[in-house]
């Protein structure tokens, strides 16, 4: 029963920190690397309880999503998505690897690293496309056809997370299947879009207007009762958060898309839906 740390998340990748922790018996001053590997043993033991652990500490604790990277394509889901998949309990530990620069190694870095200490090494994506082949998150509920506007006619598709239950909506507008799909993932609580004033500023209005001049159109939209007011488009879906929105365009036979957004992306793990983003555009 940790607490988060904020209560708030504003973290550009939206990780679950929770408050610091500390084993309560068999640390020193709690920072060597032996006194974290005990409270780190201490923490995962299926017996453990509160009792055990003291806060603040010197290890962070973060919350992995239920459905792990087929949810969130994060370190934090791709660690205990190994440790379940390795027949060992749902938790893991994971670390940056850092140039002799300072900078974090990525790509051919860690590559070359894994090769020069022998040790296995794979992408999120890789994780991903295991995963898709066994299982997926969503299931179809229920399709409709509605009228947006005068001239366009979208087909609306409802898919329920069979995680938690919530339901998530495409629309779809399809008119010629050669060119490539323009699609735009946000988040949205429904409610308050429904209920807001300035209606014109909506993201999902906004996104709709932006269609107009195009064939083929998808606009995901995952439903989060956290948003308050998506008007000034700041509540984009999480770039690690694509997970749902990357299932339900795999379900609607996307492989190559052209993403619509307010700022230049960089959606992780997406080839491991099988997905390719061939170009971006913005929408102010």
């Amino acid at each position: 029963n940790l607490s988060l740390m904020p209560s708030r998340n504003s973290s550009r990748l939206q990780t679950a920190f929770t408050i610091s922790i500390e084993a309560r018996k068999g640390v020193t001053t709690g920072i060597s690397a032996k006194d974290r590997a005990h409270t780190i043993k201490t923490a995962i033991k299926k017996n453990v309880k509160a009792k055990d652990i003291s806060t603040p500490g010197h290890i962070f604790p973060l919350i992995a999503k239920e459905g792990g990277v087929l949810e969130r394509a994060g370190h934090t889901e791709a660690s205990v998505d190994i440790a379940k998949l390795s027949g060992c309990g749902p938790s893991g530990v994971i670390c940056e690897i850092m140039n002799t620069d300072g900078s974090m190694a990525k790509g051919r870095h860690l590559f070359n690293y894994a090769k020069k200490f022998n040790l296995n090494i794979a992408r999120i994506e890789d994780l991903i496309a295991y995963r898709l082949k066994k299982e997926s998150l969503i299931k179809l509920k229920r399709i409709e056809q509605v009228k947006i506007g005068k001239n366009d006619t979208y087909q609306v598709k409802i898919y329920e997370n069979k995680l938690d239950g919530k339901e998530h909506i495409a629309l779809i507008k399809t008119q010629d299947k050669k060119i490539v799909t323009r699609v735009r993932v946000i988040s949205s609580n429904i409610v308050t879009s429904f209920l807001s004033k300035n209606k014109e500023n909506l993201s999902i209005n906004k996104t709709l207007n932006y269609y107009k001049k195009y064939k083929n159109c998808i606009l995901i939209i995952i439903r989060d009762e956290l948003v308050k007011n998506n008007s000034n488009g700041k509540k984009e879906s999480s770039l690690r958060n694509y997970g749902i929105g990357a299932q339900i365009l795999r379900n609607l036979n996307i492989r190559k898309m052209i993403l619509i957004s307010k700022s230049k992306k960089n959606i992780i793990g997406l080839d491991g839906f099988g997905i390719k983003i061939v170009k971006q555009e913005f929408i102010k």
